[in-house]
C-alpha cells in the first residue's frame, strides 16, 4: 500500500468493498481535480497578468522619463539625488536654462508614491520646460501648474513644490515655496545665511482666485550653496522607525569640516537607514553658486532651419495694471519667434527686451534707483518699493519692434517708450566690466549686446 501511494496513488479502498464509501472518495477526488484545475487556470491568468503589468509597467517608465528626463542634461553647479520608494518616483527634480541664462529648478512632491504619484509629473514636466523656454518667470509658472493640476487632478492629489530661478548674474535668487521642507543658503563659512520657508500651499489645492503666485527674492554670493529637498530625507528611518529629522541634516550643512556637504548628507541618510526601504520618496539637490559655471540655452537647437528674411513689425502699449500682472517679454519673443526663425538669437533678444522693459517700467515709470541694491537690507527695500509702487502708480510703455530685410540677413530695430519724466541720458557711459556689483549692468549689456543703442526725447525712448 506504502508502495502504491509512492508510485502516485492518492487514496485506497480496502475488502470488503462499500458502494457509498467509493462512491464518496470517488467524488471527493473529483472536487479534487476540479480544484487543482481551477487553480492551473488562475495560475495562468496569473503569469498572463504579471506579464502583462511588466510590459506596460516598462512602457511607462520609458514614457514617464522620456517626458521628465527630456532636457536634464549636464548643469554645472547642480548636483541632485533621487532615491524612490518604488519603481516610479512620486518626487520629481527639474531644470532648464532660461533664454536669459539663468537657471529655472523645480523640487516637487506628489501625494503619496509609486505609480498615481508619477502620473502627474508628466503635465508638470511639460508646462515647467515648455514655459521656462518661453522665457516666463517661476511667478507665471506656478500660477499655470496650479491652475492645471487643480482642473486635472481628484481633490486628494495634490503637489508640494518649491520653484527657485538664479539669475544670469548669480547675484539673486527667486523662490516660491509651497509646502516644501525650508530651502537653506549656506555660505563658504558654512553658516546659514537665509532660510525660505513654505509661505503657501501646495499646488493643486487652491483654484485660481485663490492662489498666490508671489515670489520672495534672496540676495546670493559667489560660493552660496542652495540646499532643496524633499520630507522624504527628514523622515529617513531606520529598522527600528527612528526619523533622520532635520536637526540632524542642519548640523551636517553646517559642519566646516565637511569638505562635500552633499555627499555627508547622502551617505548620513544611507548610513541611518541601513538595511530598511525608504518609506518615502527621498530627493536632495544642491547649487553652487558660481559665475564661472555659465549655463546655455538653446541647446536642443542644434540644427536650425533657416528661413528667408521678410519684413514686419509688432506694436504693442501696455499699461502698469497689465504689467503688474503680465510679463510682456515672453509674449513678444514668442512671437517673434513664430514670425522669424531665429533660433540662435533668442537668448539674445530675451536679455535686450527684458533690459529694455525692465529699465523702462523699474526707472522710467516707477522711479527707482538702482544703487539701493548695492547693500543686502537696499537689495530688499528695491524690491519691496517696486511692489509698493506697482500697485500705486499710473503709466504706461510702448514696445515697438521692427524687421528689416537687407541684402544679407536683417536688422531688428527695438523702441520702448515710456510715460515717465526720463533722465539725462548723455551722461550714461558706462562699460561692463566697470559694473561688477548688484546694479548699473543694464545699459552696459545693452551697448555689448547691440549694434546700436539711441535715447531720444528726454531720456524716456530708447531704440535698439
Amino acid at each position: 500500500m506504502v508502495e502504491a501511494i509512492g508510485a502516485g496513488g492518492d487514496d485506497f479502498v480496502t475488502k470488503p468493498y462499500n458502494t457509498v464509501a467509493i462512491k464518496a472518495k470517488i467524488d471527493a477526488m473529483e472536487r479534487i481535480r476540479l480544484v487543482h484545475e481551477q487553480m492551473c487556470k488562475q495560475q495562468r491568468e496569473l503569469e498572463k497578468f504579471h506579464n502583462q503589468q511588466q510590459h506596460e509597467l516598462k512602457l511607462a517608465k520609458y514614457v514617464f522619463s522620456s517626458v521628465v528626463d527630456k532636457n536634464a542634461g549636464e548643469i554645472p553647479g547642480l548636483r541632485a539625488w533621487l532615491e524612490p520608494a518604488s519603481l516610479f518616483n512620486g518626487d520629481i527634480l527639474l531644470y532648464a536654462v532660461t533664454p536669459a541664462g539663468g537657471l529655472h529648478v523645480m523640487l516637487g512632491d506628489f501625494t503619496g508614491h509609486g505609480l498615481s504619484a508619477a502620473l502627474g509629473a508628466m503635465p508638470v514636466s511639460d508646462i515647467f520646460y515648455g514655459m521656462t523656454k518661453k522665457g516666463f518667470s517661476i511667478g507665471d509658472i506656478v500660477e499655470e501648474l496650479n491652475k492645471k493640476l487643480y482642473a486635472s487632478f481628484p481633490p486628494d492629489m495634490f503637489c508640494a513644490a518649491c520653484l527657485l530661478e538664479i539669475d544670469a548674474e548669480y547675484t539673486s535668487i527667486s523662490v516660491w515655496n509651497g509646502a516644501m521642507p525650508d530651502i537653506s543658503v549656506v555660505n563658504t563659512d558654512g553658516k546659514i545665511k537665509s532660510t525660505i520657508g513654505s509661505s503657501y500651499q501646495a499646488l493643486g489645492i487652491l483654484p485660481r482666485d485663490q492662489f498666490q503666485r508671489s515670489v520672495e527674492i534672496i540676495q546670493v554670493e559667489e560660493g552660496d550653496r542652495v540646499y532643496l529637498y524633499s520630507d522624504g530625507l527628514v523622515r529617513a528611518s531606520d529598522d527600528h522607525g527612528i526619523k533622520l529629522g532635520k536637526q540632524k541634516i542642519t548640523e551636517i550643512l553646517t559642519n566646516s569640516s565637511n569638505a562635500d556637504s552633499f555627499q555627508s548628507v547622502k551617505q548620513a541618510v544611507t548610513a541611518h537607514m541601513g538595511n530598511a526601504k525608504p518609506c518615502d520618496d527621498i530627493s536632495f539637490a544642491e547649487i553652487t553658486i558660481s559665475p564661472n559655471l555659465k549655463w546655455e540655452a538653446d541647446k536642443d537647437n542644434k540644427v536650425v532651419k533657416t528661413q528667408q528674411p521678410t519684413a514686419w513689425k509688432i506694436d504693442t502699449q501696455l499699461d502698469i495694471k497689465t504689467i503688474k500682472d503680465v510679463n510682456p517679454v515672453p509674449l513678444l519673443l514668442n512671437m517673434i519667434m513664430q514670425v522669424q526663425q531665429t533660433s540662435g538669437h533668442r537668448e539674445r533678444m530675451f536679455t535686450i527686451l527684458s533690459e529694455l522693459v525692465s529699465n523702462a517700467v523699474d526707472h522710467g515709470i516707477l522711479e527707482l534707483d538702482s544703487k539701493m541694491k548695492r547693500s543686502p537690507d537696499g537689495f530688499m527695500q528695491y524690491y519691496q518699493t517696486r511692489t509698493e509702487r506697482l500697485a500705486n502708480r499710473d503709466g504706461w510703455i510702448k514696445i515697438s519692434i521692427d524687421h528689416v530685410p537687407e541684402e544679407q540677413g536683417a536688422v531688428l530695430k527695438i523702441r520702448v517708450e515710456d510715460s515717465g519724466r526720463g533722465f539725462v541720458y548723455d551722461k550714461m557711459n558706462l562699460e561692463l566690466a566697470d559694473c561688477s556689483g548688484y546694479s548699473g549692468r543694464g545699459i552696459p549689456l545693452l551697448k555689448q549686446l547691440c549694434d546700436e543703442i539711441e535715447y531720444s526725447d528726454n531720456g524716456n525712448s530708447v531704440t535698439a
